[in-house]
């Protein structure tokens, strides 16, 4: 009896299936929006970095560089949107203090701010504001929502701006409050 001559099984590739490739591309999808908004979420915290957000989301360094690179690396993405944060919140509350809004954005000085600021926008953030002084905001009576801040605080800024008191009369200049007690507001409207 003659034996059956066996030819050896082709190896494949070993590539996904388009099933488990389409898998892999809508799992990545799903946790880089999670990280954006997890980065919108806490714009505010000074400590954002990739190791909290590593440890947040229990990745590797590579893993989370990898997933930020087409967005020019983590670092550069939140100054990004701390920044345009900055540049929209003196849009609309020409009145902020500059200093106060870069602390509050986690900036970690004002000298890096005006630098990042300038390089972004070609002007300094004093410039900036001078300009929203001057001009009239058509976005002032319904401000876009800012993330991390309470949409009452946000009222309450802009009606302190345009020179209303809290229960939304208008107010003499010499009545409104001390920016301090305006801060004080928004920021426990904000926690609570």
């Amino acid at each position: 009896m003659k034996q059956a001559m066996h030819s050896p099984s082709p190896k494949l590739p070993l590539t996904a299936s388009p099933a488990a490739a389409d898998s892999t591309a809508a799992s990545r999808h799903l946790q880089i929006q999670r990280l954006l908004a997890f980065v919108d979420q806490h714009i505010r915290d000074p400590d954002l970095c990739s190791e909290h957000l590593q440890a947040r989301f229990h990745m590797s360094r590579a893993s989370l560089y990898r997933l930020f690179q087409s967005r020019g690396g983590i670092a550069n993405y939140i100054r990004d949107r701390r920044l345009q944060l900055a540049h929209t919140q003196l849009r609309l509350y020409p009145a902020s203090s500059i200093t106060w809004l870069l602390y509050d954005l986690g900036f970690g000085s004002e000298r890096q701010f005006q630098r990042a600021f300038q390089n972004k926008f070609g002007q300094s953030p004093t410039q900036w504001r001078a300009r929203c002084r001057s001009l009239e905001c058509s976005t002032a009576n319904h401000p876009p929502a800012i993330p991390g801040v309470h949409a009452a605080a946000q009222q309450q800024t802009v009606s302190f701006s345009q020179g209303k008191n809290t229960t939304g009369q208008a107010s003499h200049p010499g009545n409104q409050p001390h920016a301090n007690q305006l801060i004080d507001s928004i920021m426990s409207s904000i926690y609570t």
